[in-house]
């Protein structure tokens, strides 16, 4: 004879039983049923049988004492460690609609992949016993809309609720200090948090891509860990605690709806793409506090118009890339170092005034700046990076400190307003494309130290009508192709020719081949 079992992930299965078992065999053997499919039962510890609705508990009565028969109406509920996992009566129908469950009294903490899955769940009881819910204890389970979680909790491990869609409220009592990494990632339904009172660290990912959190009540948090909020595009209120320290990396990437945002006055880290891509983040404050910046912190911020940056030594790679309404920003004192791409792609930005301490200007650190009409370099500055300026269609003017030696690839590249350039007298080599498309740029003095132009140095700069070079100055054959002067070159050949004047003739120009 058999009896048809069916698990809380709506799983058949078939158990055979004889009529002369005991309830105390059959108990065991339903102990003992681990389906290799089943993701829900796994640590089963107890066993209650029902027959007619009533709980049979004289293990040694056999099941043919009982009258049990195929038609005999039964419930079998399994208690594993954490979880009452319930079964289905023999019509196979009332797991399938199973929407609740409620943990039992003497139930202390909740295990791992307890309820993993199952899409049918809706709504989770626990009594003051539980202490912990385990590693991905409720995850995926997609119809789940409210959970009462007590106040006995202290833990809640890693994705113990990841991918819950539709869980919409949610009240964490003050009793917990942990809450681990991807623990509400992913319940895109959750429109507001609050933040328990003891919990020190928020960890990576836990409440990433809930697109519907709208607020956030942080309590005394110190770190908010890689990712914590990130895509969660509909938050537009955040205060930050005055106890926070670290901003983790990405740890609001992609909050798309955040306007404004205070950082407290003892932050001291601001982590990798923290802020990147808040594209409605207009007003931006940061103490003094803040030590340290990571790449691409406010990347992509769109709306961001004025910055005033702390005292940081280095503002590093891409910082500030792409902020496309940014017009003003105020570099410290401090600092040492423009990384790579830091206000590149600032279309809006006009001026800029690099302070007396910064040797090192990096690759295209005002790249594709196309407002940019004024830039101020101090004689600190050793280093100016290949594609510096690149693109900066409005700059007018530039003198290159004295201290740099090498003008790179690059470096003024289709600065098509540029009409002067005072080049220094240790620059030794003048790189490949380094002023091409300078198309506004009327005379040249190249230093007698600069030992090499290389090719395309000053292509396309169709205004040039007067340069001079040093004797010694080896310069490549099509240099200032593109220019509009006859060249008068010795030796004539195209090989890489020593300069010692150019200068336009008043007849046309005939085009080279």
């Amino acid at each position: 004879m058999k009896i048809a079992v069916m698990q809380i992930n709506g799983e058949r299965v078939d158990v055979d039983v004889m009529p002369e078992m005991t309830i105390g065999d059959l108990k065991q053997k339903l102990k003992a049923l681990q389906p290799s499919s089943d993701k829900v039962i796994r640590r089963i510890t107890v066993v209650e049988l029902l027959l007619e609705g009533k709980k049979q508990e004289e293990d040694e009565l056999t099941l043919g004492q009982l009258g049990l028969s195929l038609d005999s109406n039964v419930l079998v509920l399994f208690t594993m460690n954490a979880v009452v996992a319930a079964s289905k009566e023999s019509s196979g129908r009332a797991a399938q609609e199973l929407v609740a469950v409620h943990i039992p009294e003497e139930i202390h903490q909740i295990e791992h992949n307890a309820f993993q899955e199952c899409s049918l769940l809706e709504l989770v009881s626990m009594p003051s016993s539980v202490h912990q819910i385990g590693l991905e204890a409720f995850a995926g389970c997609m119809s789940l809309t409210r959970v009462t979680l007590p106040d006995s909790l202290k833990a809640i491990r890693a994705n113990a609720f990841s991918g819950c869609t539709s869980l919409r409220t949610l009240d964490i009592p003050n009793s917990v200090t942990e809450i681990g990494d991807e623990a509400f990632k992913g319940c895109s339904s959750l429109v507001s948090v609050a933040i328990p009172e003891f919990l020190r660290m928020i960890g990576s990912e836990v409440f990433a891509n809930c697109r519907s959190l709208r607020s956030v009540t942080f309590s005394d948090v110190t770190e908010i860990g890689h990712g914590a909020f990130s895509g969660c595009s509909s938050l537009q209120n955040l205060s930050l605690p005055d106890s926070l320290i670290d901003i983790g990396e990405s740890a609001f990437f992609a909050c798309t709806s955040l306007a404004t945002l205070w950082i407290p006055r003892q932050t001291a880290s601001i982590g990798q793409k923290a802020f990147q891509l808040c594209s409605s983040l207009t007003s931006l404050s940061i103490p003094e506090s803040v030590a340290r910046i990571g790449p691409c912190a406010f990347s992509g911020c769109h709306s961001l118009k004025t910055l005033t940056i702390p005292k940081l030594t280095e503002i590093e790679d891409s910082i500030f890339r792409n902020c496309s309404s940014l017009a003003h920003v105020i570099i410290p004192d401090s600092a040492t170092r423009i990384g790579p791409s830091a206000f590149s792609e600032c279309p809006c930005l006009t001026d800029i005034a690099i302070p007396d301490h910064v040797t090192c200007i990096a690759d295209f650190a005002f790249y594709d700046c196309q407002c940019l009409h004024s830039v101020t370099l101090p004689d600190s500055v050793r280093e100016i990076g290949q594609g510096a300026f690149f693109d900066c269609a409005k700059l007018r003017s530039i003198t290159i400190p004295k201290g740099v030696s090498e003008i790179k690839p690059g470096t003024f590249n289709g600065c098509c307003s540029l009409r002067s350039v005072t080049i220094p007298g240790l620059v030794t080599s003048i790189g490949e494309a380094a002023f091409q498309r300078c198309s506004s740029l009327t005379s040249l003095d190249i230093p007698e130290s600069v030992v090499r132009v290389e090719d395309l140095a000053f292509a396309g700069c169709t205004s040039l009508s007067s340069v001079t070079a040093g004797k010694s100055t080896e310069i490549s054959s099509n240099a200032f192709e593109g220019c509009t002067f006859d060249v008068d070159l010795s030796p004539v050949d195209l090989s890489p020719v020593t300069l010692v004047r150019i200068h336009k003739r008043t007849k046309k120009k005939r085009r080279r081949p």
